[in-house]
């Protein structure tokens, strides 16, 4: 079912996050009207440590590389309330470098993976990356228009952006 070339997709989740790098930590901190999930820096650390699950204990069942990043894992409770942007960044870094080594492979798409908390729902690797990546990219979405309505300029998301930052033609890696 995975429609898309993960490796140029998760290239563009890449350079997402990098262009919201340059959105404050407070405009990140602002609260929310939501009772889970209640800041765009919340929603952030929501996205990676959701990707890393998949890729660790789904699909490698391997330890989590959140393990090395206590002053993350302290905080996961309050939604990364307190939480130092650049220890976000530091965790976000190291989900993507530890994604992006998957993805160059080999990877079998067509490989059946169970999940490690329900053993007995079976899917495809293709399609749990890509149900890990979509899952980034609508949050990316709502977190462009959760600083619009922050009156925070979000950084430009789209993929035309990110195809233009690479050059516009061909591979995108």
């Amino acid at each position: 079912m995975a429609p898309v070339d993960l490796k140029g997709f998760y290239a563009y989740l890449l350079w997402s996050r990098e262009a919201l790098e340059g959105v404050s930590e407070e405009a990140l901190e602002r609260p929310l009207v939501r009772k889970r999930l209640r800041s765009v820096k919340a929603l952030l650390l929501h996205t990676a440590v959701v990707e890393e699950a998949w890729l660790h204990e789904d699909i490698l069942r391997a330890p989590m590389v959140l393990a090395g990043f206590p002053e993350v894992e302290a905080v996961l409770e309050r939604e990364g309330e307190g939480l130092p942007l650049r220890a976000l960044r530091a965790y976000q870094e190291a989900v993507g470098r530890a994604t992006w080594a998957f993805l160059q492979g080999p990877v079998d798409e067509n490989q059946v993976v169970a999940l490690h908390d329900a053993p007995e729902e079976r899917y495809s690797l293709g399609d749990l990356l890509w149900h890990a990546f979509l899952h980034e990219a609508r949050l990316l979405a709502q977190v462009a228009l959760l600083l619009r309505l922050l009156g925070q300029e979000p950084p430009a998301l789209d993929l035309y952006f990110f195809l233009k930052a690479k050059g516009g033609q061909g591979e995108v890696l």
